[in-house]
């Protein structure tokens, strides 16, 4: 199948594309300066194809639901777009599983990414952040964000690669890798390994996906607090919720929202 690459004006990002096209299963790269949101593009492109949408500079980011998403010139912001008619293995498998699940194994790809680039144990915290664990505490440096269109899932991952002062708790992977790589060098092994561990995960089922995400959980054990109530993180269901059990003893399966760590005076 002949490969397409877009238009660019940037010629910095022609060895990650060249990689991209030639190395893994992606058919289609679309990587501008500027754009207001990689999924936005993704979403509105009607590519039949395995698509990445990227940008240096995304000037309107979103998150969750009523979320932003801000980012420096540096920063990873992409998005995949998975038709379920592609060649990629096992996406057919999962293109009606749910956006829960969906969102673990993107979180995890994002880990798994992070690790094969030099950090050490990255970590998912439910449903959809990835960060470190520094003294108890977790600190967040990105995120991933599923949309479906017709006919395909368009999967967003959200990088701060770039060092930064931050507010609350987060963090940079230029500060916890204590690396002095140029930022977009650094960016671009990333869209690499993540794209790779994405095509790898595809073809793993729900409960292995379930399983090594448990291996990375960041909640398990913290008082949280949930749309659905308090309680402590005790891991991750078998469908993807997270299973919050409650002071009495008894447990509730949340499948969606947000959730908020509890800060108690032992981390």
């Amino acid at each position: 199948m002949a490969r397409h690459v877009a238009p660019t004006f940037n010629r910095r990002t022609e060895d990650l594309r060249r990689t991209l096209l030639e190395d893994t299963f992606v058919e289609v790269v679309q990587w501008p300066e500027q754009c207001e949101s990689t999924s936005a593009l993704a979403l509105a492109s009607g590519e039949a194809r395995s698509a990445v949408f990227g940008c240096d500079r995304q000037t309107a980011g979103r998150g969750r639901p009523g979320k932003s998403w801000d980012s420096l010139p540096g920063d990873l912001t992409i998005s995949l777009r998975l038709p379920s008619s592609s060649r990629l293995p096992g996406s057919s498998r999962h293109s009606n599983s749910s956006v829960g699940v969906a969102a673990l194994r993107a979180g995890l790809a994002a880990a798994l990414a992070t690790e094969r680039v030099g950090l050490r144990q990255p970590r998912v915290k439910w449903p959809n952040d990835v960060g470190v664990l520094r003294g108890g505490r977790f600190l967040k440096f990105g995120g991933v964000l599923i949309e479906s269109t017709a006919g395909a899932t368009v999967v967003g991952l959200g990088l701060n690669v770039v060092r930064r002062a931050h507010k609350g708790h987060r963090t940079d992977l230029t500060t916890e890798l204590a690396c002095n790589d140029d930022p977009f060098s650094l960016r671009d092994r990333i869209v690499v390994e993540f794209v790779r561990a994405t095509e790898a995960l595809q073809a793993v089922t729900t409960s292995e996906i379930v399983t090594r995400v448990a291996n990375r959980d960041a909640l398990r054990g913290k008082l949280i607090d949930t749309c659905a109530g308090r309680g402590t993180a005790a891991g991750i269901g078998d469908c993807g919720g997270l299973i919050l059990q409650r002071s009495g003893g008894e447990s509730t399966l949340v499948r969606s929202g947000s959730v908020r760590i509890i800060e108690t005076a032992d981390g």
